[in-house]
């Protein structure tokens, strides 16, 4: 997944290969690691793209399962990831 720049915070998803273990890590601008948040698993599934809404305080997840059937997944993100 590639970093994505909120709030002048660097925000970049991590998701293990089977979806089990996901995490956003937080930078700031220039490259310091400020903070973790755990993503919740998703079981049997892939993880392809994530898009952040920062107003909504919002995380849309691109995700596949084993059949190549992809949809979209909807997190509530706490706001403090984009303070």
């Amino acid at each position: 997944m590639s970093p994505q720049l909120f709030n002048n915070k660097i925000i970049f998803p991590i998701f293990s290969l089977d979806a089990l273990v996901n995490y956003l890590d937080v930078y700031s601008l220039n490259g310091n690691f400020e903070k973790r948040f755990s993503i919740p698993p998703l079981p049997g599934l892939y993880a392809y793209k994530a898009i952040f809404n920062a107003n909504g305080n919002e995380m849309f997840v691109i995700v596949g399962n084993k059949d190549r059937l992809f949809w979209i997944e909807k997190f509530k993100i706490d706001p403090s990831v984009f303070n």
